[in-house]
């Protein structure tokens, strides 16, 4: 169903329908072409939970106001919006970069229709033109190069020259040697990731205090801050990183528990604030942990906040740049893709 949908879609745009392909990291593939000079790409993506279909246009760099202007002004929009002129309220839907325009369609159970995700994607390409360069069949990198061919690199659809495409590879190779090469600072990583978990204990003890609730996104956030962290004082990221970010995680949500039963005991219990109390809470903490609500919450919460960050912040960076051509929905068949 969702090859004859980006099919169909292919076929009203007159782009190419290229199965597996593409920048949204779907397996149903792109609808991807040139229109007005614009590299144009249409797929099923995720926003989160969310389910999409978005529609990616790309260009040359251009300030991010530009292509607002042309889309707020554009009456080839409006029509395609069904609206008498294009809002910001309707631009909330696009983001921008300096090359790029996305545009979500959000959908719950049946995806939009194919005719008016058709109308959208080419009213989106041709809002642009006359107000923002294309790309007039030049290399996007050197903008010498006659180029008739989209390519993917990792992923996103470019014009890149031959000699381009050579000349970043050598750079990312070198990048990714240097990056080896550069020593780990296990100290400062240390230190950096412990300053985060106690900041991050601070948070997560006063909003548990406030709300009297703790949030799976809590411990997350802690993760990713604490990964930032120790990434950024380590400098380069090894094993020795990815436990720090983990034991640190955990550690700042304890301690933002330990933070979270004080501050409780005092309004209980009408006492003041002192060591005394926090070390009688310490002493007692596995058996308050153990005994209250949230307690063993907060455990699997931080378990599951330092596994998130390792795996989305603290893994290592891959520098690469892979270039592939396009596989059209007959050529990928045809090798056994479709």
């Amino acid at each position: 169903m969702a090859d004859k949908y980006l099919s169909q879609v292919a076929q009203l745009t007159a782009l190419r329908h290229c199965p597996k392909q593409g920048p949204f990291g779907e397996s149903d593939g792109v609808a991807i072409g040139n229109r007005n000079g614009y590299i144009v790409a249409i797929g099923p993506a995720k926003d989160g939970d969310q389910s999409t279909i978005s529609i990616m246009v790309r260009f040359p760099e251009v300030p991010e106001e530009t292509v607002r202007a042309a889309l707020r002004h554009s009456s080839t929009l409006a029509v395609a919006l069904e609206t008498g002129s294009v809002e910001d309220k309707h631009l909330k839907k696009a983001t921008l970069g300096p090359d790029v325009l996305l545009w979500k369609l959000e959908y719950t159970f049946g995806k939009p229709k194919a005719e008016k995700v058709a109308a959208l994607a080419i009213a989106l390409a041709d809002s642009l033109k006359g107000a923002v360069p294309d790309f007039q069949g030049k290399c996007e990198n050197c903008r010498s190069q006659s180029v008739s061919e989209i390519m993917l690199m990792n992923g996103i659809p470019v014009y890149y020259c031959g000699s381009c495409q050579f000349k970043l590879q050598g750079e990312t190779e070198q990048i990714a040697r240097d990056y080896e090469a550069m020593d780990a600072n296990i100290f400062n990583g240390v230190l950096f990731g412990f300053a985060a978990s106690v900041v991050g204990a601070i948070a997560w003890g006063g909003v548990a205090y406030a709300l009297n609730r703790i949030f799976l996104w809590g411990a997350i956030l802690i993760g990713y801050m604490v990964a930032w962290a120790v990434i950024k004082g380590m400098g380069r990221i090894n094993l020795a990183g990815q436990v720090s970010i983990g034991v640190f995680t955990v550690l700042s949500v304890l301690m933002g528990d330990v933070l979270f039963y004080t501050l409780s005991v005092m309004k209980l219990e009408q006492v003041p604030f002192s060591m005394e109390l926090v070390t009688n809470i310490v002493a007692n903490f596995w058996a308050i942990e153990t005994d209250s609500d949230g307690g063993l919450f907060s455990l699997l919460f931080a378990l599951g906040g330092a596994g998130y960050a390792i795996y989305t912040k603290g893994r290592k960076p891959k520098f690469q740049a892979i270039f592939e051509p396009l596989a059209p929905a007959d050529q990928a068949k045809a090798v056994g893709l479709g």
